[in-house]
């Protein structure tokens, strides 16, 4: 294949054996070797750094905590009119250990984005461990 461009910057590809030449214009240039060679060069696809990465899971974690911790108060607050104290206090715990879970050594020393992801379920899971066994039976019936 023989390789021009035009003023514009677009590159056409011709046949060598001269059965396309008609088509070739006066505004055409032909591309050197190094130009065909990267040109036809395979891109490696640019992943996203590390820190993009955690940007995009603590945009989208923090949002879900949001959701979350709405839904713990609210099922704290039933628990407490219905008179069970201790329970309500657990979701109160299982609150506060979510809004601490980025602030967590764990969370922050994090260096790749498995890590991340590790230490961020870990921090779920220790706070809501702090639920008693009524506000977890909540959270449950809550989720389905």
């Amino acid at each position: 294949m023989k390789y021009f461009k035009k003023p514009d910057g677009s590159v056409w590809a011709f046949e060598s054996d001269e059965s396309q030449d008609a088509y070739i214009t006066e505004d055409m240039s032909a591309l050197s070797a190094e130009e065909v060679e990267a040109l036809l060069a395979p891109v490696a696809p640019q992943l996203p750094t590390f820190g993009e990465q955690k940007s995009l899971v603590t945009d989208y974690y923090m949002d879900e905590r949001e959701k979350m911790i709405a839904r713990i108060a609210s099922i704290g607050q039933r628990l407490s009119r219905a008179g069970d104290s201790t329970s309500a206090l657990s979701c109160d715990a299982v609150v506060n250990g979510l809004l601490d879970m980025f602030q967590h050594a764990s969370v922050e020393e994090a260096e790749d984005i498995t890590a991340f992801k590790g230490a961020l379920k870990a921090r779920y899971e220790a706070a809501v461990s702090l639920a008693s066994p009524a506000a977890k039976a909540e959270f449950k019936r809550y989720s389905q």
